[in-house]
């Protein structure tokens, strides 16, 4: 790896766990840095748990009512991260830990976390990312998360993305910018209207009509009566 990158990424992923102290956020124990040798190390705490991403792979996909009360505590991070400025822009399954016991998440791998209300780098992972994220163009990365979250709500529901049958990141991109909300995603009829609800407020291409994560934060709050 590039070692400006490599320093770039250890800075952003210290920067976020120094500031971040929630619950379901993965926790820093400690750090250090070696000037010398021109590395650091980031030293967290110990989760014997899977990824999400695992677990789909290997018990397929969520009860509905399980993968609501995952969605609660990964808005509740999102929404502690977003009022603290931080975006992370990297969500996927594979940088959740669950414990599948406990229906628990902790949301990992900060090295793209960034602290500003707007960027123009496309980060992520292509079937996780945003449109507006696609086309490099200024975009909030807030918002940007927002979408993230949504795809991997649909994943835990259904047990794929919504474009698992893309063959490359070309017909994705074709996708997701020209197709009509209307066509881009297939729901299967089992999920419930108060999910298909939640979902239509997030998958939404237009960032600016978009729930946010305080907005999302309060709806579910309001659905369980708790957070």
């Amino acid at each position: 790896m590039n070692l400006f990158l490599y320093n770039n990424i250890y800075e952003q992923e210290l920067n976020a766990l120094t500031h971040l102290r929630h619950e379901n956020i993965v926790l820093m124990v400690d750090h250090c840095l070696s000037t010398e040798k021109n590395a650091g190390c980031i030293f967290l705490e110990y989760l014997p748990f899977p990824s999400l991403f695992r677990h789909l792979q290997t018990k397929g996909r969520m009860k509905e009512d399980k993968a609501w009360l995952v969605l609660e505590q990964i808005v509740s991070a999102f929404t502690y991260m977003h009022e603290r400025g931080f975006s992370h822009n990297d969500f996927k399954p594979e940088n959740v830990s669950y414990d599948e016991e406990n229906n628990k998440i902790k949301i990992l791998d900060f090295g793209l976390s960034q602290q500003t209300p707007l960027i123009h780098t496309n980060y992520g992972s292509p079937l996780y990312m945003a449109p507006e994220v696609h086309t490099s163009q200024h975009y909030s990365p807030q918002c940007s998360d927002v979408w993230s979250i949504g795809v991997t709500f649909y994943e835990m529901l259904t047990g794929d993305v919504p474009w698992a049958d893309c063959e490359d990141q070309d017909e994705l991109l074709d996708r997701l910018i020209f197709e009509e909300e209307t066509n881009l995603f297939v729901y299967p009829d089992y999920l419930s209207e108060e999910t298909l609800n939640i979902l239509n407020q997030i998958l939404i291409k237009d960032p600016q009509k978009r729930i946010t994560s305080q907005k999302l934060h309060f709806e579910l709050s309001t659905r369980k009566g708790f957070f």
